[in-house]
């Protein structure tokens, strides 16, 4: 802005012949025009007054010899208009260099068939997330998440088109702080709502807990990295806040991992991975709010009333994972092997397992990947609340899961993907299904930015 007063005060001080010419005339309506729209020199501007001095080095070269020279003075200032930053330069350098965008969008068609007791479903879904993360100095990070999605539905940001046109509900799914601390590299503590960032099995890592639930409460990590045989350890510990009540007990899980990387040769890595998550009562005082997300876990009536009202078992859950990657092909392998045990279950269906397969790589432009697990669940094996919601069946199911990935570009995708799954055991309660299949299916397009 001072270039411009510094121009206009020039411009003032010329001759009146000078100034009554209609280039200078034009230019200075255009220099009036930018600045009045302008709060600091952005690209208008910039070149409104550029074309002043254009006009005035013109009539220069016209004039007669021996007239006032205003040359010199016009080109230093020029010179300084130049060298003067943009106006999105100023904001990205000056403005808001702490604050950072980024998000991803989903449309996916999906068809649900052959379910038990229920029509064939086919639909349209979309998701949206966008998040923003402030760094308030080199150690404290605050973020948060908008998303699309039913606010009560822990499992799912997917909205289903058909509505007769009503407006999506958006909400916060996560809000929280980090803290690393600058004297203790690797180290992290995070409080609020936030993302359950456990290493999972990397072909399908879902069964125990659902990427879309996010944990509410504090948790600490550890990632020490290494250039040797230990490529990356990984410590993580948590208390997470389940069920609130002003009158009663509350509820919580206690969570903990321990992780690792490691290289067995040049071209072959091993990923494996122990995680325990311990929930106390999940009906504190009678409350119920657990229970009413239950997806197929056991309950039971326990005051005999004639109503459900506690979970038949408790949770201990211990959830393992190996994963071997060669690497050493144009094409990445991964096998993997997971097996999960509710220590806590008040039955003997308590355990699960998985076994899967993984071709290729999903990361840039022209990359595709496919991948295969089986999986087999017990009824009591998962706490089904936060679960996945893949696969039609959240536990007691024996199930597949088979697709293929392929990257348009390296942030936009396409997943063509099945999910089959068929009762494990069942249950007292009237079904037409026994052992028979349900399918799902499901084509996504994934675009992050």
């Amino acid at each position: 802005m001072r270039q411009a007063l510094a121009l206009l005060l020039l411009l003032a001080a010329l001759p009146a012949s000078l100034a009554a010419q209609d280039r200078v005339e034009s230019a200075l309506e255009e220099l009036d025009r930018a600045l009045a729209n302008e709060t600091s020199l952005a690209s208008p501007t910039r070149d409104a007054l550029r074309g002043v001095v254009e006009a005035l080095r013109e009539e220069r070269r016209n004039a007669p010899a021996g007239g006032s020279s205003v040359l010199e003075p016009l080109e230093a200032l020029q010179a300084e208009i130049a060298a003067a930053p943009s106006l999105a330069r100023y904001k990205a350098e000056r403005g808001f260099p702490r604050l950072r965008f980024s998000g991803d969008f989903r449309y996916r068609f999906e068809a649900s068939v052959d379910q038990d007791d229920r029509p064939d479903r086919y639909r349209q879904r979309v998701r949206f997330r966008f998040n923003s993360e402030f760094a308030i100095n080199d150690e404290v990070t605050v973020n948060a998440r908008l998303v699309t999605g039913d606010p009560d539905d822990p499992n799912s940001p997917h909205q289903t088109l058909g509505s007769v046109f009503d407006k999506f509900p958006v909400s916060l799914d996560r809000v929280n702080v980090v803290y690393r601390p600058t004297w203790a590299p690797g180290l992290s503590a995070t409080l609020g709502k936030f993302g359950h960032d456990f290493r999972s099995n990397p072909v399908y890592g879902e069964l125990v807990w659902d990427a879309d639930v996010q944990a509410e409460g504090a948790r600490i990590d550890y990632v020490w990295k290494g250039d040797g045989a230990i490529e990356r350890l990984e410590f993580r510990a948590g208390l997470y806040v389940v069920l609130e009540s002003g009158g009663g007990d509350d509820a919580f899980a206690f969570v903990g991992q321990a992780a690792g990387v490691f290289a067995l040769a040049e071209d072959l890595h091993l990923a494996a991975a122990a995680s325990y998550y311990h929930w106390t009562d999940t009906t504190p005082d009678g409350a119920l709010g657990a229970l009413a997300d239950n997806a197929g876990n056991v309950t039971v009536d326990r005051d005999l009333d004639g109503t459900i009202d506690d979970y038949a078992s408790d949770f201990g859950i211990l959830d393992a994972f190996l994963a071997l990657t060669y690497d050493g092909w144009s094409i990445p392998v991964t096998v993997s092997g997971e097996v999960i045990w509710n220590h806590r279950a008040a039955n003997d269906r308590d355990l699960g397992w998985s076994a899967g397969l993984a071709l290729g790589r999903d990361k840039a432009k022209g990359d595709w990947k496919f991948f295969y697990a089986y999986s087999s669940i017990e009824q009591d094996a998962v706490f089904s609340p936060v679960a996945q919601d893949d696969f039609l069946l959240q536990t007691n199911h024996q199930s597949h899961v088979v697709g293929v990935n392929y990257m348009l570009d390296d942030s936009v995708g396409l997943r063509l993907w099945a999910l089959i799954s068929a009762r494990d055991t069942l249950g007292t309660t009237a079904t037409t299904d026994s052992d028979d299949d349900q399918f799902r299916i499901r084509l996504d397009l994934n675009i992050s930015f």
